[in-house]
């Protein structure tokens, strides 16, 4: 440190005060790169949203998350040229693209700003900020932190209901109550209270069919396509197809309206394709493998574009592509299986996730697809090992809610690895975990619980 003249600070009793003002003194030296006139940082900013938007689409988040990036730093510098509704829709740009791209955990910030702002804008307990903690619910659903989801949810409720009584009810909040009841009824299933969402899910029911001509074509699919999990709940899964097909038209009927942005387009193929997985994943559980194979090549044809752009709509394609691995392994084509969920594991590479369950469970279906094929068992063991590994490190150390279905995989997951009680597998097991901890920050560990803390949630 002495050969660059680095001067140690140091922090008795964690007491870091000195820490920020000596860091408000770096910023005030090198802030200046950052600050523009008004029209200049909105300029630059919107100029970065483009560049960050066109990277995004090239598929090179890392680019495109430095764009981001920056712009958050000019608007935080520049306060003046960001006030208000403006300030507002440019922080949920940035945090929409963290929350898509799996930096969830670091937009929390931006969202807790966005609260704010959205408390000041509206006055207090609006239907806006009902639907911020919806948002909120979904950002984190995607870590499978279930338990924030709940409790983001039944924020979102309780805001609501304070809006209903404060202004009446009214078109906006029944559009608004389509989303909250049926995410509440899910969050609650997720948390494995089929009780409560059952409630929600008839709450949810109730509201479409009270109020159908007051609700928009996009909160009734939303609601349909919700149902087909209550019914399934109910076994009833000739229900469960006939809302998700009711679902399935509105989508495709807002899709062809053609006055959408190129985000509306996306969010509305995500939604269509999802919808056609939901169908897949019903047909696969009855057994009825024509009907799911139909109903892939269905959705695989009627937007044939969507597959020829390898980094567009990454998250649908990777689970409708698991999906029709599941058809194949049905039907006993390992070979072609293990090819599908290849294809579906590297759609999820191209995104910046850490706890990645996901790349587990292709990992697991990968294993058991090559345990089938007698020349490559060795192989599926390795695969065996990185799903096994996954699993132990972050499912197993978080507080996710893991229901009796997750218990059995791994139950069998740690059979099937038991029963070779040799000594190479123990190397390998354990050379796969201290690879996984240096790619892996353990701080994972708690970010649910802090979370909730620092939402009060």
């Amino acid at each position: 440190m002495n050969t660059h003249n680095i001067i140690p600070i140091w922090f008795p009793y964690q007491e870091y005060d000195a820490l920020k003002i000596f860091l408000s003194m770096v910023e005030s030296q090198i802030s200046p790169e950052y600050k523009f006139s008004i029209t200049g940082a909105q300029v630059r900013v919107e100029n970065l949203f483009n560049n960050g938007k066109k990277l995004g689409r090239e598929g090179n988040t890392e680019e495109a998350f430095r764009c981001y990036t920056n712009a958050l730093e000019i608007i935080k510098t520049n306060p003046d040229a960001f006030v208000g509704k403006k300030r507002l829709d440019d922080m949920n740009k940035i945090k929409s693209f963290y929350d898509l791209n799996g930096y969830g955990f670091e937009c929390k910030e931006i969202i807790k700003e966005c609260i704010f702002l959205i408390r000041q804008i509206y006055s207090g307990d609006s239907v806006e900020l009902a639907m911020y903690y919806h948002g909120i619910g979904y950002t984190y659903e995607r870590y499978m932190y279930y338990r924030l989801k709940l409790k983001a949810m039944q924020r979102s409720q309780e805001i609501l209901q304070k809006s209903i009584k404060k202004s009446g009810e009214n078109v906006y909040t029944l559009n608004a109550a389509a989303w909250i009841y049926t995410s509440l009824a899910y969050a609650f299933e997720e948390n494995n209270d089929i009780d409560n969402a059952g409630k929600w899910y008839k709450k949810a029911e109730e509201l479409l069919s009270n109020h159908e001509q007051s609700l928009d074509d996009d909160e009734k699919a939303f609601i349909y396509n919700g149902l087909h999990r209550h019914y399934k709940q109910l076994e009833d899964n000739s229900k469960a197809i006939d809302v998700l097909e009711k679902a399935l038209e509105l989508r495709k009927k807002i899709y062809y309206s053609n006055n959408l942005s190129e985000d509306e387009t996306r969010e509305a193929l995500n939604h269509i394709i999802n919808t056609h997985s939901n169908k897949i994943r019903i047909y696969l559980h009855l057994n009825q493998l024509d009907e799911a194979e139909r109903e892939y090549q269905t959705c695989k044809n009627e937007y044939s574009f969507i597959w020829n752009r390898p980094k567009y709509l990454l998250s649908a394609k990777r689970r409708i592509g698991t999906d029709y691995g599941d058809i194949l392994v049905k039907n006993k084509e390992y070979e072609e299986a293990y090819k599908q969920y290849w294809r579906a594991l590297r759609y999820r590479r191209y995104q910046h996730y850490i706890d990645d369950f996901l790349v587990a469970d292709l990992y697991f279906k990968i294993s058991e697809s090559l345990k089938n094929i007698k020349e490559r068992y060795e192989e599926a063991m390795e695969y065996m090992i990185q799903a096994y590994v996954v699993y132990e490190e972050t499912i197993k150390s978080n507080y996710y809610i893991i229901d009796k279905n997750r218990e059995e995989y791994m139950k069998k997951l740690s059979e099937c690895l038991s029963s070779r009680d040799d000594e190479t597998l123990k190397q390998r097991l354990s050379v796969q975990q201290e690879f996984f901890r240096f790619r892996h920050d353990k701080r994972l560990d708690n970010r649910q619980d802090e979370l909730i803390k620092y939402f009060d949630l």
